[in-house]
């Protein structure tokens, strides 16, 4: 499965929600009916200047991509390009934005709607599941525009690849260069998120803050538009959407990251 959404239509479906401090404005570029089984939901949030979203928990796995602002996930400091990686049932928040807003987006292999709050809505947890979670620091992005091209092709990892599929990596793309990104090994899908410039993916021109979802072993051919690009590739491990909790006794799966 591949599904591509380009910024120039989905900012024309955004909602505003009320926060517990300030509010903010999602704006989705696809989703699935909740429920109806696995299918990918990708949208961006612009969280008002010092807007806060209290502590909460998701049943989906999820990415989460700074784009434009600064703030703070938890105790962790975040602005252009953090990435913010929580497993199923994982609380994390925090979220408070800092003066100038924090957009940020939120990308899950299954569709999911609500949040669960904490502490009131920790008994509706699964116990003893593995719960990983990780913030990396921001990466330094060439903010491709007409003086000043993508200079390099290049891949970097942003978070390394481990043993349950797991990883992130950054592409940068010299104008008309074609991305070669790493294989998609043990993993159920990944998200291309455009970070700057922008690029030609199956013959769909997408600018800046476009994003495409690919599934299994899906694959999607991308080239560096005029002043190239750079993509943030988002992969989930295998087991992203399995919620099961460890035998009684059992080591944890993979290691664990406080937010």
């Amino acid at each position: 499965m591949i599904v591509i959404g380009a910024y120039d239509d989905a900012t024309l479906k955004s909602e505003r929600y009320k926060l517990h401090e300030g509010f903010s404005t999602k704006t989705t570029f696809f989703e699935a009916d909740p429920g109806t089984g696995p299918g990918p939901n990708a949208f961006l949030v612009k969280q008002s200047a010092r807007g806060v979203i209290r502590p909460h928990f998701h049943h989906s796995s999820q990415f989460q991509v700074i784009v434009h602002g600064d703030g703070k996930i938890g105790r962790h400091e975040v602005r252009s390009l953090t990435v913010h990686y929580a497993g199923q049932q994982t609380g994390y928040g925090p979220i408070v934005a800092g003066d100038d807003g924090l957009w940020y987006f939120t990308l899950r292999p299954i569709t999911e709607t609500g949040s669960w709050f904490l502490p009131e809505s920790a008994s509706l947890a699964t116990p003893g599941i593995d719960r990983p979670q990780m913030t990396t620091a921001p990466e330094p992005l060439s903010d491709a525009s007409d003086t000043r091209p993508v200079d390099r092709t290049s891949t970097k990892a942003i978070i390394e690849q481990r043993d349950d599929g797991l990883a992130a990596w950054l592409i940068s793309l010299r104008p008309f260069s074609v991305a070669e990104p790493p294989p998609q090994v043990d993993s159920i899908g990944r998200y291309y998120l455009v970070v700057s410039g922008e690029i030609v993916a199956d013959g769909q021109k997408l600018p800046r803050l476009s994003c495409i979802w690919t599934s299994g072993d899906s694959k999607v051919s991308m080239t560096g538009g005029p002043t190239g690009a750079e993509i943030a590739v988002l992969q989930f491990p295998w087991n992203a959407l399995v919620i099961e909790a460890r035998p009684s006794g059992a080591p944890t799966a993979t290691p664990r990251h406080n937010a």
